[in-house]
């Protein structure tokens, strides 16, 4: 595991802090919900999420671009602690909090069926739990990122085996080629087709949430980016001036 000291964890505690935050407004039903940079406060913390997610796995991918390898440590990533709370929330926290009796829950499809989140076939509802919520049945609303960052995971593996035998360029031109697709399809879908995949499932992930949030992912690459490329720059610097 590597030491190496970066900010990163401080980032995503203030990420997630601001998610609680931003999602305590409309479950409570209060108004004056906080904005920043044109979105909510905590739709904006999200795709700060996503933007150290995508830094973060490329630059997994690129350290060690072995298939196994980046499959197994993706999957440890989110599986573990996924199966803990899906179990946790649906043999523990359900039965608890149910207006239905033991028997009447641990006998609902429902229940079946909100196991399937380990799977990243994202369900919400649990029997008889949260009913008269102002957003009811929704048990854990926020499990809908999973599916799309392992979508990303995937984009990553799919692109680096693809240019597994070519230079580290085509990987970054096939980044920027996805990079333009998505962004192409979201000003499609803004401005002349708002319809679009409005309704669309697929595994579980509503499509317009992964296209709204996906290029964040991207977003990281390109800052991985940036960041080599200042650190070639200092080293060239330092290697001119111990020349001279």
């Amino acid at each position: 595991m590597s030491t190496h000291p970066n900010k990163f964890d401080f980032v995503r505690l203030v990420a997630a802090s601001l998610v609680i935050w931003g999602h305590a407004y409309p479950l409570l039903d209060e108004p004056g919900l906080p904005a920043l940079m044109g979105s909510s406060i905590h739709t904006f913390a999200v795709k700060v999420f996503f933007v150290v997610s995508g830094y973060l796995i490329v630059a997994s991918w690129v350290r060690e671009p072995d298939p196994l390898r980046y499959t197994m440590k993706r999957g440890l990533r989110i599986l573990p602690a996924l199966f803990v709370v899906v179990i946790l929330s649906a043999f523990v926290l359900g039965p608890l909090v149910s207006n239905l009796s033991l028997a009447e829950y641990f006998a609902s499809p429902v229940l079946l069926g909100y196991l399937r989140n380990i799977l990243l076939n994202i369900r919400y509802s649990l029997p008889g739990v949260f009913e008269d919520n102002i957003y009811p049945h929704a048990v854990n609303g926020s499990l809908w990122t999973l599916p799309v960052e392992a979508t990303m995971y995937l984009f990553v593996l799919l692109l680096g085996v693809v240019t597994f035998w070519s230079s580290s360029r085509m990987f970054t031109a096939g980044w920027f080629l996805l990079t333009v697709i998505f962004l192409a399809t979201a000003v499609i879908r803004i401005h002349f087709v708002p319809d679009l995949f409005q309704s669309q499932i697929i595994w579980g992930m509503l499509v317009t949430a992964f296209l709204d949030v996906a290029p964040y992912f991207m977003v990281g690459f390109f800052c991985l980016q940036g960041s080599f490329l200042i650190r070639l720059r200092r080293l060239q610097s330092w290697f001119w001036q111990a020349i001279c």
